[in-house]
């Protein structure tokens, strides 16, 4: 899990490279695969990947969350990310309705503290509630989240985020 961010933003930054190198003369060097890949495993290392897990019915972060968040905050920062989305999800025990709220609320819980830890980047809070959440009880701590993730960007005709 804590890949998805980071490769998002890497591979959305070195797509835009490689569309922008695509265009060039024949004598100019173009952006390869293993560049990008390389690049995203240099972030992921770096900076994590924004995702944090909630306990049951709450939107509470523990001081290893705001401790992953400060650093996440820090690297934000150096790689100089303007908005970001902040999308909240929940498990699909109770009503719809509830676990949305949930889901906006842990979403708030992270950002309100990236922007606490100095993160100069605009948030976007989304929740997606219960939706997409697996049915196997096993797999339930994952729906319980908050990601961080970038927005797409239309200029580049790369979709990214979640």
């Amino acid at each position: 899990m804590t890949t998805k961010l980071f490769e998002s933003i890497l591979c959305a930054a070195s797509l835009v490279t490689v569309a922008a190198c695509g265009g060039s003369s024949a004598n100019e060097p173009q952006t390869t695969t293993a560049t990008v890949a390389m690049n995203q495993e240099t972030t992921n290392r770096e900076c994590g990947d924004g995702t944090v897990l909630f306990a049951t019915g709450s939107a509470e972060l523990t001081e290893n969350d705001r401790a992953s968040l400060n650093r996440l905050a820090q690297c934000l920062n150096r790689h100089d990310m303007d908005t970001l989305y902040v999308t909240g999800t929940a498990d699909p025990r109770g009503d719809a309705e509830a676990n949305h709220a949930l889901g906006e609320q842990r979403a708030e819980a992270v950002a309100s503290y990236l922007r606490s830890a100095g993160c100069e980047a605009q948030f976007i809070i989304r929740s997606r509630g219960e939706a997409g959440a697996d049915d196997t009880q096993v797999l339930w701590p994952a729906d319980r989240s908050a990601q961080v993730s970038q927005p797409v960007d239309p200029t580049a005709g790369v979709g990214v985020g979640h």
